[in-house]
């Protein structure tokens, strides 16, 4: 691993409220961020407490809505999801499985207590595209605890929260995962739109 660390100092050191205000405290958009980004590799500080602040923003993710606005979360996500943050502190096999497992079941609750009540920007809907790993043969527990939550997410009956699920799924389940997508399709509450969108997931013709 790379030295921690962003600007010489390590985020994941600071209370979780000060953490949140590093992520999410910005100018929409922060166009300084992707030079800072590229110029330290290891921005988000220590990956062990930057899964462990995720999962406890994940599970109360309303804490952010009276602090900020729905633009800065939106790109807030996008930071943590970002290459050299969650999108690689997941797929990192040096740290404890369990807790690279519990930061992904937590996810869940971003989009029942979250997506759920708002207008979802990028986010939402590339979140777990944000989370693909091309590797030749990424963890397989990682990958079906990712289709298992994904699947909560397909029931939560919002369009938005069911289209980052097929999003995700057509990139994350195998072939003889895909039943649940057939079982989604047989409800005749979606809409056309969702259930295009859930043909194509289903015959793995999504990017």
């Amino acid at each position: 691993m790379r030295a921690f660390g962003y600007g010489r100092t390590d985020p994941t050191e600071r209370p979780f409220d000060e953490w949140l205000a590093f992520i999410f405290d910005r100018p929409v958009p922060d166009l300084k961020w992707e030079e800072h980004e590229s110029k330290d590799l290891g921005w988000a500080g220590n990956p062990n407490r930057f899964l462990e602040y995720g999962i406890q923003l994940f599970q109360n993710p309303q804490v952010l809505i009276e602090m900020y606005s729905a633009e800065q979360i939106d790109q807030g996500f996008r930071i943590m999801l970002s290459p050299y943050g969650l999108s690689r502190w997941i797929w990192e096999p040096t740290i404890n499985i369990s807790l690279r497992l519990h930061c992904v079941r937590s996810m869940v609750e971003v989009f029942r207590k979250y997506f759920i009540r708002q207008n979802q920007g990028d986010a939402c809907f590339m979140w777990w595209d944000s989370l693909r790993n091309f590797q030749d043969h990424p963890d397989e527990r990682l990958r079906k605890t990712i289709v298992e939550t994904l699947k909560q997410i397909l029931q939560i009956d919002i369009e938005d929260c069911q289209i980052s699920a097929l999003h995700g799924l057509a990139h994350f389940a195998k072939p003889e995962e895909r039943p649940m997508i057939e079982e989604f399709l047989s409800s005749p509450r979606i809409s056309p739109e969702t259930r295009s969108y859930a043909i194509a997931a289903l015959k793995g013709n999504i990017l």
